[in-house]
């Protein structure tokens, strides 16, 4: 799963293994992992052959090339830096301009800027939830084109924990359905305007 390491913290963003399993199924192939501990693993990549030139093969298969991205700009409010990084990496890599910060503060920081950024995305919590729909609700009537983007535990009901929220994703992130979803809230923003 995206997001997912077995390394110690500030070492690895759970990020690779999942881009390379996406790599492959998108290519129509497939991925095998064998590991034994405290001897290694081994990952092997199957991909049908073709007789298509490398270049067009090679744009056809790349992860990040047939998702959804664009170049609005976005906030990310998560306290977790590995989420921030990784998450932030993900959106860049789809054209984005991301503002990463860990507090609100930082948040209505990156909204004073000119212009404002179209999409904050930040973890909501069933413990936090009051005040952070209290806090949401003030920026955006402050910027009511602004458009929030629930980023939630597995397992939460996003109607409890993010019931204001124009929609949503589940950590561990799919980096397709993140796509997808930014894009699509994004575009119910413009739809609006």
């Amino acid at each position: 799963e995206p997001l997912f390491s077995t390394k110690v913290a500030d070492r690895g963003s759970g990020l690779g293994l999942a881009m390379v399993r996406q790599f492959a199924e998108t290519g129509r192939g497939a991925l095998t992992i064998d590991s034994v501990e405290g001897r290694g693993t081994r990952v092997r990549i199957y991909l049908p052959c073709t007789e298509k030139l490398a270049e067009t093969t090679a744009n056809m298969t790349l992860p990040l090339s047939t998702l959804p991205g664009g170049e609005e700009s976005l906030v990310l409010l998560s306290r977790d830096r590995d989420v921030r990084m990784s998450v932030q990496q993900i959106l860049e890599a789809l054209g984005y301009t991301v503002v990463a910060v860990d507090t609100g503060d930082g948040v209505e920081q990156a909204m004073s800027r000119s212009p404002a950024p179209d999409l904050i995305i930040s973890e909501r919590s069933l413990t936090a939830v009051r005040v952070e729909r209290r806090w949401l609700d003030e920026l955006k009537n402050a910027h009511p084109k602004v458009r929030h983007l629930a980023l939630l535990q597995a397992g939460t009901a996003a109607h409890e924990a993010a019931p204001d929220a124009d929609g949503h994703v589940y950590r561990p992130v799919n980096i397709a359905e993140l796509a997808r979803t930014v894009r699509n809230v994004l575009e119910k923003s413009d739809a609006q305007s």
